[in-house]
Parts: structure tokens; sequence; C-alpha cells
């Protein structure tokens, strides 16, 4: 019997460190994307120039730095914008994951930069829709992932994904704040990166009655769980930072064993004139091929 529990606990604690691995290693290729996004939004236009900066890079560089700056607010965590380090800051903060905040941010730089908005529009667009998307999980209670989801889809014109927070941004509505806003074109006749413009002040003026309610109820029950949930993932993070340049080490070795072993096995296969069809085993398994 205790041998039997002693198996159960190194499992349980084997299953507990994949996990952690796993969401340090989600973190690192959920900055990388951020990384990548952010720098190439800041090339694509000649803004840099305008603004006074040396180059694209330098001016991707100081994106960067608003963005962590204003992440740690978000998340706890201050973001080394040149290594992905990170380090818990003694200050408050709302708790967010800071995985799901920087995939979030790089996707709707994303989007907005293929559209050609300018560099300081993605960047502006990217913060609002992070603080609007925490409020709105925090005033309807619904998991924040969804709701970065589908502000993302709507941002790019699917209008359902917005309904059931009572925002509208169909063609008719939109014509409405280009009025407002001075705009005589119609939208039919807009371009996707004018209209996207649109969508995102819709979207922003008819959420109005959710900012700020993250800050203002954080002491409630059931956001202090999101925050308990997301402290709990992003102390994972930490640690798997410690732990992955043991991991790092070691996977060449553990890759190289593996593939040491299949030639081993074909070597069997074949003296015992075996062959090998992975076709047939694909087959076999139910697997398409």
């Amino acid at each position: 019997l205790i041998r039997i529990y002693e198996v159960r606990n190194a499992i349980h604690l084997h299953a507990e460190l994949k996990k952690v691995l796993s969401g340090t290693m989600d973190y690192m290729e959920s900055f990388n994307f951020w990384d990548v996004a952010i720098s190439s939004a800041a090339g694509k236009t000649g803004e840099w120039q305008e603004l006074g900066f040396e180059d694209a890079q330098s001016y991707a560089d100081a994106f960067k730095q608003e963005l962590a700056d204003f992440n740690q607010k978000m998340t706890g965590f201050q973001t080394n914008v040149e290594t992905g380090e990170i380090s818990t800051i003694n200050m408050p903060n709302l708790g967010i994951n800071l995985t799901d905040l920087t995939t979030y941010q790089a996707e709707i730089v994303s989007v907005t930069s293929s559209l050609g908005l300018c560099t300081s529009v993605s960047k502006d667009a990217s913060k609002a829709l992070s603080m609007l998307a925490a409020d709105m999980s925090s005033l309807r209670n619904i998991d924040l992932k969804t709701v970065m989801t589908n502000f993302q889809s709507g941002l790019i014109g699917q209008s359902r994904a917005l309904y059931k927070y009572g925002i509208d941004i169909t063609n008719a509505t939109l014509q409405t704040y280009a009025y407002k806003y001075g705009i005589d074109k119609a939208v039919s006749e807009m371009t996707q990166a004018e209209k996207m413009q649109l969508r995102l002040l819709a979207i922003l003026d008819q959420s109005e009655v959710a900012w700020g309610n993250l800050a203002d109820t954080i002491e409630q029950p059931a956001n202090q769980f999101r925050v308990l949930k997301n402290g709990i993932k992003n102390l994972g993070i930490t640690i798997g930072k410690i732990l992955m340049p043991m991991v790092s080490t070691t996977l060449p070795y553990l890759n190289a064993m593996v593939r040491a072993l299949q030639v081993f096995a074909e070597w069997v296969a074949k003296i015992a004139g075996v062959k090998l069809n992975v076709d047939i085993y694909l087959a076999a398994i139910g697997t398409e091929n």
C-alpha cells in the first residue's frame, strides 16, 4: 500500500510539473507572438519618422515598453521587453492572467495593423480593448478569454459575437457613428480599415456601463476567485521559468534517445523481416494520413 501511495504521488507530481512547464512554455510562445506582432506593426508605416524616432525598431521598443508598463497594472508582473523575463512587482493590480493578456494584445495589434491602421491606433486599441474585456468579464460574469474572443471577432465585423453584451456594430449603426464624427462617406464605400475604426468607437461607446467595473468590484467574491485562479497560473509561470533551463538542457538528449530507439526498432524489424508500413498503422487506429 505504501508503494502504491508513493507511485500515485509521483504520478500526481509529474502531472503538476507538466502543467507548470506547459504554462511557462505557453507564456514564452505568447511573448514571442507579442514581440513579433508589435515589431511588424511598427515597421509597416513611416509613423516612427513623424514621431521623431531614429528607426522603426526604436519605435517598436517604445511601443513594447508602454504596453509592458500598462500590463503590470493589469497582471502584477513587469516584463523585460527584450528577453520576455518577468518579475513580480509590489503594487496593486487587477490579477489578469499574463499569457491571456499578452496573446490578446498581439492578436489585436496584428489584425489592426494588417488592415493598414497606424501603429499608434493599434497600440491604443490593444490597451483599450484589454481594459474593456476585463471590465466586461467582471460585469457580465463571463470568462475573460471568452470576452476577448468575442471582442476580437466584433472588431473584424462579426456582429453576432457582440449581441450578448448589448453592442451593435451593424452597418446602420456604424453609419450613425460616422455622421456623429462628421464623416459623410457611406459605410458601404469605406475601406476595411475605416470600418474597423468605426467598430472600435462603437464597441467602446456602447460598453460605457462596464468601464472600471473590475477595479470597482475587485473585492467581491467572484472577482477574488478569478484573481486567485489567475494568481496560481501566474505563479506557475514563475516556477516554470526557474525549471526551464534544466528542461531546455535535457530535451535535446531525450529527443536524441527517442530517435536512437526508433532507428534501433527499425533495424530490429528489418532483421526480423518485418516491413513497417505507416499508412497501414494509421488506418488501423482510424487516423487520416
